[in-house]
């Protein structure tokens, strides 16, 4: 068990011990990606959680470019603001598929996959539906340095009914190229619901030791154009199957009739600066060799500095069910880990997209300080309210709250100076009621930030429970990183059904979270 304790800020003069979540680090915890691997501005704006996509359910495609500032209209430039489409017709006018990418006109948000190419400098890059005002100080959806490349994926809202664009995005801090791909839609009514799943390995290409068999490396290091074809869907093979690819021994729990699957593909010990592409492979994959995949998909832009990942759907072959990653670039290893899969509506969840909502951001916790008042000669203690830092040291675990309307946090009885208590929300640098996710939410979709790293390179886990046994985000010193995926909350019957663990390998750092939706 992990031992769960609050500590009292303490202001004495010019010294304050800063109240945070502290928790103990479990025994037998280990690194789940081998050895490891600018957000928005500073200040809080809590945004309203108001719903602006219900009910909608998700139809993976196969990959498709709408925006490429190479092509057209031509390198972004700071501040610079670029209205796009993802809806065929005038994609060509972004430098995207002059042939369209078959998202309907009924669609209400669609799962992109955004990359800077070449950024002159740092900085990060929001997105917001076309005629909507723009997020404040929420909704950063890429954070970017220069000389990497680099790509993250995310559900964004779009215009219904359709209007002269689909969406909107700002480039903050330094100029870049942008390309945008899209992987599927969300549309009111649809074929398919979402099902999460406790996060899982599915592939790992560093050497596995199954007992007797000693290393197994059918699925080695990929080196320069090579790729992997692995299995993604649970055919009742035996374990064997999963070990050989480095996965969990029983598999994940994909079934059958799962149309995509939402991943997180990480690269590791990079030898050189490249990407990794995840892919449907159907049967024309498997006839071809991998040849003639189309030129889009779930990125990972890697360099020789650490470990990156990225986490989205990909859309799963329609026989075998099996996923193919590629490599550009120099040699690397490959982690594939599941956060959960997409089936025919009646066995999964539908989706609704909120306004772009703060729920953790370790740079703005609210705490209680405790000061000696000196009145007729007598110390006299009283309580107050502050808000202040609280970054995660290396080690740390801590239990977050998520969904549900929030508790407010206990004082310690001493007369309060500032008579409003706050709740564990703000405690963990979010809006005081939440974001409006529901309790009866089984999966939230976040972008995830980790800024201001410090110390060493290292990498994140979240998940449902204290087992974090994959891991979400990989960061390096001085430069801040952001994924976005859908994560799976503990189910009703758990001791904190509305909550997640987080832990921190590597150095400290702040932790920023912000809501884009979730499956009910």
């Amino acid at each position: 068990m992990v031992d769960v304790r609050r500590s009292v800020a303490v202001l004495v003069g010019p010294v304050v011990v800063v109240l945070g979540l502290v928790v103990s680090q479990p025994s037998g915890a280990t690194n789940s990606v081998g050895p490891p691997p600018v957000p928005g501005p500073a200040e809080l704006t809590a945004a309203d959680p108001q719903s602006l996509v219900a009910g909608a359910s998700f139809v993976p495609i196969t990959p498709c470019r709408v925006v490429d500032t190479r092509v057209a209209p031509g390198r972004l430039s700071a501040g610079e603001e670029l209205e796009f489409d993802v809806r065929d017709g005038f994609l060509e006018y972004r430098g995207g598929n002059p042939e369209g990418c078959g998202v309907p006109d009924g669609a209400v948000a669609v799962e992109a996959s955004f990359t800077a190419v070449e950024p002159a400098g740092a900085g990060f890059l929001r997105v917001w539906r076309y005629g909507d005002n723009e997020p404040a100080s929420t909704g950063t959806v890429l954070n970017f340095t220069p000389g990497q490349n680099i790509t993250n994926t995310g559900t964004i809202p779009i215009s219904a009914p359709r209007g002269f664009w689909d969406g909107s995005l700002r480039l903050f801090g330094a100029s870049s190229d942008l390309v945008v791909d899209v992987n599927g839609y969300f549309i009111t009514g649809g074929p398919t619901g979402f099902v999460p799943v406790t996060p899982c390995r599915l592939a790992d290409t560093r050497p596995v030791i199954t007992g007797t068999l000693g290393d197994v490396d059918l699925y080695s290091r990929l080196g320069p154009g090579g790729g992997h074809i692995f299995q993604a869907r649970d055919p009742g093979f035996p374990d064997g199957l999963w070990r050989e690819q480095g996965g969990t021994g029983d598999g994940c729990g994909v079934p059958f009739n799962a149309t995509a699957v939402e991943i997180a593909v990480t690269a590791v010990n990079p030898a050189g600066k490249g990407f990794l592409r995840a892919l449907p492979c159907d049967d024309d994959c498997l006839n071809t060799g991998g040849l003639n995949q189309p030129n889009a998909g779930t990125a990972v832009n890697y360099n020789s500095f650490g470990a990156l990942t990225n986490t989205g759907a990909v859309p799963l072959g329609l026989t075998a069910g099996l996923l193919e990653v590629k490599n550009f670039g120099g040699a690397t290893d490959v982690v594939v880990d599941v956060f959960g899969y997409y089936v025919p509506l009646a066995g999964g969840g539908r989706y609704t997209s909120l306004a772009p909502c703060r729920i953790v951001d370790t740079r703005n916790t609210a705490i209680y300080s405790l000061e000696f008042l000196i009145d007729s000669g007598l110390f006299e203690p009283f309580l107050f309210v502050d808000r202040g830092p609280d970054p995660m040291v290396p080690g740390e675990v801590r239990l977050l709250r998520v969904a549900g309307s929030g508790e407010v946090v206990e004082p310690p009885p001493f007369p309060l100076l500032d008579p409003q208590p706050f709740t564990d929300f703000e405690e963990q640098g979010g809006p005081a009621d939440g974001c409006g996710i529901p309790s009866s939410a089984r999966a939230v979709e976040v972008s995830v930030t980790w800024t201001e790293p410090r110390d060493s390179r290292g990498f994140v886990q979240l998940g449902p429970d204290e087992s974090l046994g994959t891991t979400f985000i990989n960061y390096s010193v001085g430069r801040a990183v952001t994924n976005t995926g859908t994560i799976s909350l503990p189910d009703l019957s758990a001791d904190w059904p509305d909550r997640w663990w987080v832990r921190n390998f590597g150095g400290s750092g702040h932790l920023i979270i912000d809501v884009q939706g979730y499956f009910e």
